[in-house]
């Protein structure tokens, strides 16, 4: 178990292979790869946080989707994600985002997120992926 995990949002920008792809490889925007090797480089855990299946590693296969996480989906992602952190049990995040003033959709990631930390005692640090 690590104690600390890397955290950051899928994308729109996606794979539109048929079958199944390691989330890794489906999401094709850049700040997945940067935040992934940014994990690796400091030996922090990597999860990419998924409005539609909640919490995935690098390599966990998903087929191609287009689900935006909505307010809405809060009771529901909040159900699916404490299940899914019970495997992990990390202590704390780093959510690693891009600027939300440019893709306000990002808030109700970023919001979500931190609502998940507070529940479940995990510390929480909060960055803006500022090159992206």
């Amino acid at each position: 178990m690590n104690p600390h995990y890397f955290i950051t949002h899928c994308s729109k920008e996606k794979s539109r292979e048929e079958g199944m792809l390691p989330a890794l490889k489906r999401y094709l925007a850049p700040h997945i790869e940067y935040v992934y090797k940014q994990a690796l480089i400091s030996g922090n855990g990597f999860l990419i946080f998924s409005g539609k299946y909640g919490l995935l590693e690098a390599d966990e296969p998903i087929p191609y989707y287009d689900k935006l996480l909505l307010r809405g989906d809060f009771e529901i992602m909040s159900r699916k994600i404490d299940g899914q952190y019970k495997k992990y049990a990390f202590e704390k995040l780093t959510f690693f985002h891009q600027d939300i003033k440019n893709d306000s959709k990002l808030i109700v990631y970023r919001d979500f997120i931190e609502s998940f930390a507070v529940r479940n005692g995990i510390e929480a640090e909060f960055k803006m992926l500022e090159h992206f």
